[in-house]
């Protein structure tokens, strides 16, 4: 049989399919937020409670799964979400934190601001990207990265 362009469909149980949080903690995150949905319907909602998610591409820059990326993924922590909210059509930069917990409350998952140097990182991330190979960024930015024709979005 000839090569055709076709792809097989997914499983549905691959690691990219899911976003895990607690691995992702202190790793810098791009995100390119495609959508804002008011309810997303989960096993897990109950009966007349609205369940928000944003949708969205995450690459992961750097820390444990520096490389991975989960596309149109939902993001469905309340916090991060409300952030990515607003940023619909945008790319955004930040590293994943949590918040102060509330009494008898998990910390809220949250996006920190992202620094120059996770900014040159970030930028360094998405060059190599583009040409055709990941490679990770550097922990210690000694020179500010190249200047191309396509800026980062960020």
């Amino acid at each position: 049989m000839t090569n055709l362009p076709f792809e097989d469909p997914s499983t549905g149980n691959e690691d990219r399919d899911y976003i895990e949080y607690p691995p992702l903690l202190g790793s810098l995150l791009i995100l390119e937020v495609l959508g804002y949905e008011e309810h997303v319907q989960t096993v897990y909602t109950p009966a007349g409670v609205k369940n928000p998610a944003a949708r969205a591409n995450v690459m992961v820059v750097d820390g444990a799964l520096a490389g991975r990326t989960y596309d149109d993924a939902l993001v469905f922590p309340r916090r991060l979400c409300a952030q990515l909210r607003p940023q619909v059509g945008k790319t955004v930069l930040g590293r994943l934190g949590q918040a102060e917990p509330k009494p008898g409350q998990n910390p809220a998952w949250m996006l920190q601001k992202a620094t120059d140097e996770d900014k040159a990182k970030a930028a360094e991330f998405l060059n190599s990207k583009r040409a055709g190979s990941f490679a990770a960024p550097s922990s210690a930015s000694s020179s500010a990265p190249s200047q191309t024709s396509s800026e980062p979005p960020f």
